[in-house]
């Protein structure tokens, strides 16, 4: 096991530094556009924008992977991420910022396809489940991490632009510098969308609808939080706690998975979670 984590050590620590960039833009991102005095709904669109830039980015990553290789791929596109954070300042408007946003998500999708392959490549399968769950906990507390950095700065300056993009160039260094051989290059087939739905019709609906309710939870909490009254440190520190209840519930909810019908489990957390948020509204 520690043999497998000094293997992937330099990719883990890589996407920990692109998360932590992504948790303090994403929520200053909702900020600034709130303070710019944007729409709700086109918040919502240059939010929903990173999501259909990520779907893009799926399809047309592996191009590049099969091209350039796993460790260039990650540094092109960390370089284009922390390219495309500078750039939001010259142009305050809602069509440049969905584009930007977009090409974001596509870029991410490459970045965490080569993470999710180099952790599948250089783990045994008796160890995969366990590196996993470090990626997934690092992960999370690198993005719960990033919000605390909103602190640093006003978000009606151009400083909490900077801090991402420096956060997006460092996490190019461990992955090129790494002496670790990176994962060979397989074509794999694709499945289908209508294919996927026959062989799991549960888990599309269920993701699909995580989806939806993800991206609107890291996309507009801030804008609720920051029209409660919260400061810009408070309003971190509601993601915060938002990204680490996800991990502190990640373990149980996985124990009951695997010994009830993971139908009722999924309805009971649906059913738990739309209670949380409605008390949310109200108190």
């Amino acid at each position: 096991m520690q043999a497998a984590l000094l293997a992937v050590a330099p990719i883990l620590t890589g996407t920990a530094l692109l998360l932590v960039g992504n948790g303090v833009f994403s929520t200053f991102l909702a900020l600034r556009m709130s303070m710019e005095g944007f729409a709700t709904g086109s918040i919502g669109l240059v939010v929903a924008s990173y999501s259909v830039g990520f779907l893009a980015g799926c399809r047309f990553a592996p191009r590049l992977i099969r091209r350039v290789g796993h460790i260039r791929a990650f540094a092109v596109l960390a370089g284009l991420t922390c390219a495309l954070t500078l750039l939001y300042p010259f142009v305050i408007s809602t069509l440049p910022w969905i584009v930007l946003r977009a090409l974001s998500g596509a870029s991410a999708a490459g970045m965490f396809m080569i993470t999710e392959s180099w952790l599948n490549h250089r783990t045994r399968a008796d160890e995969r489940g366990r590196v996993l769950a470090v990626y997934t906990i690092v992960s999370k507390l690198a993005f719960g991490g990033g919000q605390f950095l909103l602190g640093l700065a006003d978000p009606a300056g151009q400083l909490l632009f900077m801090v991402p993009a420096i956060a997006y160039a460092l996490s190019l260094l461990p992955v090129a510098l790494t002496v670790e051989s990176a994962p060979p290059i397989h074509d794999a087939r694709r499945m289908p969308l209508a294919e996927l739905y026959r062989a799991s019709p549960l888990g599309v609906v269920g993701v699909l609808l995580a989806g939806f309710v993800g991206s609107s939870i890291s996309g507009l909490a801030p804008v609720f939080a920051q029209q409660i009254g919260l400061t810009p440190a408070g309003v971190g520190q509601f993601i915060a706690v938002l990204t680490v209840g996800g991990l502190i519930l990640m373990w149980p909810i996985g124990w009951l998975s695997d010994r009830f019908d993971r139908r009722l489990v999924l309805l009971t957390t649906s059913i738990l979670m739309t209670l949380a948020t409605a008390g949310l509204a109200v108190a």
